[in-house]
């Protein structure tokens, strides 16, 4: 969702890293996306990444934690494809609203999502939540 976002506001989107970890090549984050010029946030959600489908060049710049997920994949040209597994539609909490400078209960939604190299590996498993347009 990352280049739609980026199209969708005209400017580049970076990471803040709520938490991580790593176990062998499967890589967890939780990650609020923020806008390069203003860093409002315009998404958060999880991401399991796994790294040995990625080149040593990608896997470095995905654990440098500066660039989302898709951002990498749209610069780096990376083949893949993206299946939607469910649409989410929910009331933000505490940690949602703090992460994304909300207040009070907020209707919002998101998507499970799983992206897929050419062979049909899977990239990464992502939950993404965005705010509402303001």
């Amino acid at each position: 969702m990352t280049p739609t976002l980026e199209q969708f506001y005209g400017q580049d989107i970076h990471l803040r890293v709520l938490s991580r970890r790593r176990k062998r090549d499967e890589y967890f984050r939780e990650v609020v996306l923020l806008l390069d010029g203003s860093n409002r946030p315009v998404e958060c959600g999880a991401i399991k990444i796994n790294l040995k489908l990625f080149s040593p060049d990608a896997r470095a710049e995905i654990l440098e934690e500066r660039r989302p997920l898709g951002h990498i994949l749209n610069e780096r040209h990376i083949a893949h494809t993206s299946l939607p597994k469910a649409f989410l539609l929910l009331t933000s909490d505490h940690l949602i609203n703090e992460v994304l400078g909300l207040t009070g209960a907020n209707i919002l939604y998101g998507r499970r999502n799983t992206l897929f190299n050419p062979k049909g590996r899977p990239l990464a498993e992502i939950v993404e939540i965005l705010p509402p347009l303001r």
